[in-house]
């Protein structure tokens, strides 16, 4: 065991971009008396910025981008027994890499964020080869993986990374702003609205979506479907044959702040994916107070485990998704109760909280604590989402 610095931790997060789905509880950590860098890639992609993305506020981190080969390894090789690296996954992206054979060749201490892999067909067969082939040539080198939800711990420990080393993770969006958390979006009107966020490809199972809902056309809703992609004229086309295109609005890609006003005035927003590693429209939903449907294969599904803020069905099951629509359909609209509920159950969700439990993880490796659990997964009936894994 290395003794605990009084003064707080160095750390160091290796990204592909500066994310928003991270810059919450990293900016956390730097307010809490951390000294904290994170090393991107990039900044933010084009395709992301036109959708009005932008470098996220990380406080009073340090922030380097596009490092060159020399920084990385003075980044590494200083303070190296006072330092924790934190690696977004070994494959993807050049700098994770780079950042982790550094690590290595210095014995530098570190660990992963990721997401598990789909797991589905013949790629899925070819992950699974990989990331064990990932385990066997660097599992001894890694002193914790931080993996997206239960799904993403159960990836990890079926290729053979001890259990030990492995704690539940989660993308943090940032939190809304008051205009967004005063919307209800209810005006006079009775229609139950329904939304889906995201790209309009098949991982994301819209078609599944439109299925569950061609069932239950009699009843009082309208679906929005905000996000573009190579099937949205399939999709389209879809509507029209089951006869929903009337209650069925595609808005395509919108700037990032749209999407979000959309979401708050919303009452349910659905998620259907065939897999999602993690799917941080859902964070964004309840944070706004609205609830929200995802399949068993979305890492966000550990939000929902208890119903009244959501539910989780089957994936690729869409009678199951009609069920619960349907009760969420007969349920009504959303009311300023249950909104005002959500909320302040998600304030486990938002980057404090986050940073805090990251604390406790590294505490618990490097110096002997207790094992924190994950501020989002409570108690019900005597058992946590840790149980069940």
């Amino acid at each position: 065991m290395c003794r605990r610095n009084k003064s707080g931790m160095n750390l160091v997060f290796w990204q592909n971009m500066l994310s928003i789905h991270h810059s919450a509880y990293i900016r956390a950590l730097a307010d809490m008396g951390h000294r904290v860098t994170i090393v991107a890639a990039q900044r933010v992609p084009i395709p992301l910025r036109k959708l009005g993305w932008n470098v996220p506020d990380f406080g009073a981190t340090q922030v380097l981008v596009a490092p060159d080969e020399k920084t990385v390894s003075e980044l590494v090789c200083k303070s190296i027994m006072d330092t924790v690296h934190v690696i977004g996954g070994l494959r993807g992206y050049n700098l994770g890499e780079r950042a982790f054979h550094a690590c290595k060749i210095n014995s530098a201490r570190m660990g992963l964020i990721s997401e598990g892999a789909d797991p589905r067909g013949v790629k899925g067969v070819a992950r699974r080869m990989l990331y064990n082939l990932d385990r066997i040539r660097y599992g001894r080198n890694v002193d914790f993986v931080l993996a997206m939800g239960r799904n993403g711990v159960r990836w990890y420990r079926e290729r053979g990374w001890p259990q030990a080393r492995i704690f539940p993770s989660a993308y943090i969006t940032e939190l809304p702003c008051m205009e967004d958390l005063d919307c209800c979006g209810r005006g006079s009107d009775e229609r139950f609205e329904i939304i889906f966020v995201g790209q309009l490809i098949a991982r994301k199972g819209v078609d599944i979506l439109l299925r569950a809902l061609g069932g239950i056309g009699s009843k009082n809703w309208r679906l929005t479907v905000v996000g573009d992609g190579p099937l949205r004229s399939d999709y389209e086309a879809i509507t029209r044959r089951i006869g929903v295109d009337n209650r069925t609005q595609f808005m395509g890609a919108l700037p990032n702040l749209q999407t979000l006003d959309l979401i708050a005035s919303s009452d349910l927003l659905v998620l259907p994916s065939r897999f999602d590693g993690w799917g941080a429209v859902v964070n964004e939903a309840l944070m706004r107070g609205v609830p929200a449907i995802c399949s068993v294969r979305c890492g966000a599904s550990d939000l929902l485990m208890e119903r009244w803020r959501g539910e989780v069905f089957p994936a690729e099951d869409p009678d199951a998704l009609r069920v619960a629509l349907c009760s969420w359909l007969d349920g009504g609209r959303r009311t300023p109760e249950l909104s005002r509920r959500i909320r302040s159950w998600s304030e486990c969700i938002e980057g404090p909280k986050a940073a805090g439990y990251l604390i406790g993880i590294l505490e618990h490796v490097y110096y002997g604590a207790d094992c924190p659990v994950p501020p989002w997964y409570e108690q019900i009936n005597g058992r946590t989402a840790l149980d069940e894994i």
